[in-house]
């Protein structure tokens, strides 16, 4: 059976996913206490390994290390529609320094495939790197020619972005998913129509 590790699986998209994969993988998720149980549902929460992360690079380094995972679904940010000196720590912490620590222990742990997630923002208002928001410009980091330049070459490469532009599920604001691209297929795992994505 596969082995995958997924951060953001309290999220309206990671926890739909991770359902997904757990048809055939054996999943591990990369969590923050207290834990959101908005959509962690406990049927789902019993067919996953949760695996704590304290804030800090050595927790990812441990779960790596435990998980060995295969591929690692990268769906975890923190997003927020103001831009002020308040909210830029939350959005460095969440969207940069996580990346970066994973990465890491991707890179020490062998693991050479990495699906993550992006944001329409991030590429406004064209297939460029152009990023509209300060979140925006945070989760683009982990493309090619960013963070990922330097993790995918200690990795071996094997990274692709999915982008989907609600977030929040189906209640969220905004405009309709492209169905194209919500039908991104990663180095490792299903079809996203799978998870109702």
């Amino acid at each position: 059976m596969k082995r995958v590790l997924i951060t953001g699986a309290t999220g309206y998209i990671g926890s739909r996913l991770a359902g997904a994969l757990t048809q055939d993988c054996a999943v591990y998720a990369l969590v923050r206490q207290p834990l959101n149980e908005a959509y962690l549902t406990p049927e789902l929460r019993d067919r996953l390994t949760l695996l704590p992360y304290d804030g800090g690079g050595e927790s990812v380094a441990a779960a790596l290390a435990e998980s060995r995972p295969e591929a690692v679904y990268h769906l975890a940010a923190h997003y927020t529609a103001a831009h002020d000196m308040g909210s830029i720590t939350k959005l460095v912490e969440s969207n940069l320094l996580l990346g970066a620590y994973l990465l890491e222990a991707m890179s020490m742990a062998g693991c050479r495939r990495l699906v993550y997630a992006t944001t329409a923002t991030t590429h406004f208002p064209g297939p460029d790197y152009r990023p509209l928001t300060l979140y925006g410009g945070e989760t683009g980091l982990l493309r090619p020619g960013g963070l990922l330049h330097r993790g995918g070459e200690a990795a071996g490469g094997g990274a692709g972005p999915v982008r989907h532009l609600r977030a929040g599920g189906p209640a969220a604001e905004g405009p309709e998913p492209d169905p194209a691209v919500r039908t991104h297929r990663g180095p490792a795992g299903p079809d996203l129509r799978a998870a109702g994505l």
